[in-house]
């Protein structure tokens, strides 16, 4: 942190700007404390140094800013889905740093129509990524769908009926 950031940059609780996983691991928790009720609420601002709504909502402001709060958001709803498969009794669909399978097959099918370099910027911003998540996820999948095992075949036939609706605009 530069000596002009101490007069510019507003605090964020114990949250690392420069940590994405702090920030996903924050939300995914404020979100639950909201379900959870008021004192949950007041127990995450405790735990993460947040002053109140308001102080929370700067933080969500900047990690707008940098880009994180997508991801973010996508790793909170891939977290309450994968609880609600345990609760149901099924086993999680298949994951990678925080993105489903489904997700990750409409990233594909979005980037399969990217026409330039910029044009794939923008869709993996969209999505929350840069290149080099993006690349950790797709051979994070890869090594999920290895033809070689049942369970990779399963992976991978699952994906494919993912890919097939995104493709179709589902």
């Amino acid at each position: 942190m530069g000596f002009l950031d101490l007069f510019f940059k507003k605090p964020l609780g114990n949250i690392n700007p420069d940590d994405p996983n702090a920030y996903r691991t924050a939300y995914v928790e404020y979100t639950q404390a909201q379900m959870d009720g008021d004192q949950a609420v007041a127990d995450f601002f405790k735990r993460w140094n947040v002053k109140d709504e308001d102080h929370w909502s700067e933080i969500e402001a900047q990690m707008v800013v940098n880009g994180q709060h997508v991801a973010a958001a996508q790793y909170a709803a891939q977290a309450q889905m994968n609880q609600g498969y345990a609760g149901a009794g099924f086993s999680a669909p298949a994951e990678v740093d925080g993105i489903g399978i489904g997700l990750y097959a409409q990233m594909v099918a979005h980037l399969e129509t990217a026409h330039s370099a910029m044009e794939r910027e923008t869709k993996l911003r969209y999505f929350g990524c840069d290149e080099s998540r993006f690349g950790r996820i797709q051979a994070g999948f890869q090594q999920l769908m290895n033809p070689g095992t049942p369970e990779g075949a399963r992976v991978a036939a699952h994906f494919q009926q993912h890919l097939a609706l995104a493709r179709n605009g589902g």
